[in-house]
């Protein structure tokens, strides 16, 4: 029979917090399969075709998507004279354009082009964030599962292909909630 609790302070983890927890979650979870990782990668792949598909098609159609281009190209060339939208702070913080200027530079594509693709990226890189958070949190299946729907979904999919911050916000949000809530669960 396992205690539940350690017994002596060697058994704490770094911060101090029992130990027990990430223990317990580690027998809980285990380690990742050739024939999972195979799924995942499939999982991804399909959403990121369903992100990517059809690039000719791309384009700005609602106001907010060209405030953030218009904000990105101010960022990007610095000899414009109005740097930002006017009340671009009402809009959004300057993360999303700040990254779809620097795309800009790096690529030369056409910066409403870059903008959806800069969605289409991290739309498709919060699918393998949430299986992987599913995976730690509930289990592999769980994992694989909300990857699958996340791919698939038909309100993530048009967010992906769109130059609105919806999808990067997704991502950086799962990004920064996954290691809080590891962090509270470890005490």
């Amino acid at each position: 029979i396992k205690s539940e609790a350690p017994h002596s302070s060697s058994d704490r983890g770094a911060a101090g917090g029992s130990g027990y927890a990430l223990s317990q979650q580690a027998e809980r979870v285990p380690n990742v399969t050739k024939a999972e990782l195979g799924v995942v990668a499939i999982v991804v792949l399909v959403g990121a075709m369903l992100r990517f598909w059809g690039p000719a098609s791309f384009g700005i159609d609602h106001y907010d998507e060209g405030v953030y281009v218009l904000s990105a190209m101010g960022v990007g060339d610095p000899s414009l004279p109005q740097r930002m939208f006017p009340d671009q702070i009402f809009f959004a913080p300057p993360l999303y354009f700040s990254v779809v200027a620097l795309a800009h530079a790096v690529t030369g594509l056409a910066l409403d082009m870059v903008a959806v693709l800069v969605s289409a990226f991290y739309g498709t890189l919060t699918i393998a964030l949430v299986w992987w958070v599913g995976r730690s949190w509930f289990g592999a299946g769980a994992g694989v599962c909300a990857a699958t729907m996340l791919a698939l979904s038909d309100f993530h999919i048009p967010l992906s292909r769109s130059a609105l911050t919806d999808a990067t916000f997704i991502f950086f949000f799962l990004l920064a909630a996954a290691p809080v809530v590891r962090a509270l669960e470890s005490g």
